[in-house]
């Protein structure tokens, strides 16, 4: 809409407008999933997705299925199309009744505290917070923390036999 909008002012007639806003905005897209992920991620996502059935929720507009990582995931949800974003436990409730998977059975991995840790334990999920820069936070709580991905695996682990 924005796109369309700037290029009527500049101009063009709406027809015009709407053409170019979607084929600016459908460039934008390709180029959003063109990612280079963190070179732990793949090896981690591999090693968890033998294990577990791996959910991918954003509040963004990349689809995980539209890169190469997202070979590992079972499900994929963005806020659009649930109709509410993070931080609203709604949302993770939405996400894992439409998978049929039961919150308190479920480990949220985020590395945002606010929208993915405390909004994933007020949804009734268990967390893991992905804080790779040690960020103190007196107030923070999680299940699990770690500040590598190369040590997910093994935290998930020992968390699981306790």
């Amino acid at each position: 809409a924005t796109l369309g909008y700037a290029l009527k002012q500049h101009g063009y007639d709406n027809k015009q407008s709407e053409i170019l806003a979607a084929e600016g905005f459908a460039l934008f897209l390709q180029a959003r999933h063109d990612i280079t992920p963190y070179s732990q991620a793949e090896p981690l996502l591999a090693a968890l997705s033998k294990r577990y059935t791996l959910i991918a929720l954003t509040n963004g507009n990349a689809d995980i299925n539209r890169t190469a990582l997202g070979r590992y995931f079972t499900h994929s949800y963005r806020a659009e199309q649930l109709g509410r974003a993070k931080p609203d436990p709604g949302f993770y409730r939405d996400a894992l009744k439409d998978a049929s998977v039961a919150a308190n059975r479920t480990l949220h991995i985020g590395d945002d505290y606010k929208n993915d840790i405390q909004a994933a334990r007020d949804a009734g999920l268990l967390t893991l917070w992905f804080n790779p820069t040690g960020q103190p936070d007196e107030d923070a709580i999680a299940d699990i923390e770690v500040q590598e991905l190369k040590n997910i695996p093994d935290a998930v682990e020992l968390f699981r036999q306790r």
